[in-house]
């Protein structure tokens, strides 16, 4: 069943096979995919009917309490980039259908793909139809993917070639009248009458110019752009400190792994673990055992802490990632997984392994979670 539904984005994560690969062939970590990020969370901020989102809503597969993200992992990245915390979004109950809408999504983009691109003519002109419409400088540049300093001159080129339309003559450099510039335009400021009376001649698709009309001018300040170019590198930092994060994770992973490999053949350099895993592969099987009947010895064994390794959640990448950061409210829908994790991590420290910074972060989470959960 597809609905939309408006989700938290700290209970999204990106969707990974069964081994912990994911699923989109995307590299993230190259300054192209964080610059393309970017230009993408500028556009959603001037979303007017959802702002801070995307037009084209992710796909995404319900898990009990959390979402994966079937199709939209930019869309995804870019509004965390740009601090949005709900989004609209298609979700499916059943995966097979999030597959299919997938497939749907994909032959759509290349259809897309497939279309005749904007000559640079057409281009202008849509940018100034847009700017007809009166949209800020920096709105018209984030959805035309170029420099706001772009925008700005194509709407003073726009201006001034209806003011000369218009019949409304220019100051001459040497004026001592105040002027106002914006590129090569210059306007006599002290006859905004006689412009607006100009404008109101001219044709529909002229600006309509009010008392501020001067600001249409503006060129941009030294401390806007710097403003702005201190939001982006920001937004590129964090989205680094997630990769970083992430890959940190994964060596976390398998440095548990390999710590349980070189003992699992002498349980006695690893009692608290053989026994908190053990416990684990009983508590997977403990159905079974009581249909039987029967009383099995489920002392530790090398083959039941291997059962037990298999049957106990551990956090993936990208969940890794939002532990790290010490978001943990998704994981209200993994029932006991959280507890019996921590149980196993101070077993595996009592016997000796050291978590590194990533690792303690996520356990330090985790446990601040079990406390809340716990009152």
């Amino acid at each position: 069943m597809q609905e939309l539904v408006n989700v938290d984005i700290e209970d999204v994560y990106p969707y990974e096979d069964a081994e912990g690969n994911s699923l989109n062939p995307r590299d993230f970590t190259t300054p192209e995919s964080a610059e393309y990020i970017g230009q993408l969370g500028e556009q959603f901020r001037f979303n007017k009917l959802n702002p801070g989102q995307p037009r084209v809503k992710p796909i995404l597969y319900r898990d009990g309490g959390i979402y994966w993200i079937i199709d939209g992992e930019c869309r995804y990245r870019a509004m965390r980039a740009i601090g949005t915390k709900r989004f609209l979004a298609e979700v499916y109950d059943d995966l097979a259908d999030a597959e299919t809408a997938r497939s749907e999504a994909a032959k759509a983009m290349v259809e897309t793909d497939c279309k005749l691109q904007l000559t640079a003519a057409e281009m202008s002109r849509g940018v100034q139809q847009m700017l007809a419409l009166d949209l800020p400088d920096e709105e018209v540049a984030a959805v035309a993917r170029i420099e706001r300093e772009k925008a700005h001159r194509e709407r003073a080129e726009e201006l001034e070639r209806v003011l000369a339309a218009a019949g409304v003559p220019r100051v001459a450099e040497d004026d001592e009248t105040e002027r106002r510039c914006a590129g090569n335009l210059w306007i006599d400021s002290t006859t905004p009458e006689r412009l607006a009376i100009a404008m109101a001649n001219a044709k529909p698709t002229a600006y309509d110019i009010d008392g501020s009309w001067v600001e249409l001018l503006r060129e941009e300040s030294d401390e806007e752009r710097a403003m702005g170019e201190r939001k982006r590198e920001e937004a590129a930092e964090a989205e680094r400190a997630r990769q970083r994060a992430g890959e940190l994770w994964e060596v976390e992973r398998a440095g548990m792994l390999e710590w349980l490999s070189g003992r699992i053949g002498d349980l006695k350099t690893m009692r608290r673990t053989a026994v908190a895993l053990s416990d684990r592969a009983m508590e997977s099987v403990e159905g079974v055992l009581a249909e039987m009947g029967a009383e099995v010895d489920m002392s530790p064994t090398a083959a039941l802490c291997v059962i037990g390794w298999a049957a106990t959640w551990r956090p993936d990448r990208m969940c890794g990632v939002a532990l790290a950061q010490g978001h943990a409210n998704a994981y209200q829908g993994y029932g006991d997984n959280p507890a019996r994790y921590i149980a196993l991590a101070d077993a595996m420290e009592a016997d000796g392994y050291e978590f590194g910074k990533v690792g303690q972060a996520v356990n330090e989470t985790l446990r601040k979670h079990l406390e809340e959960k716990n009152g």
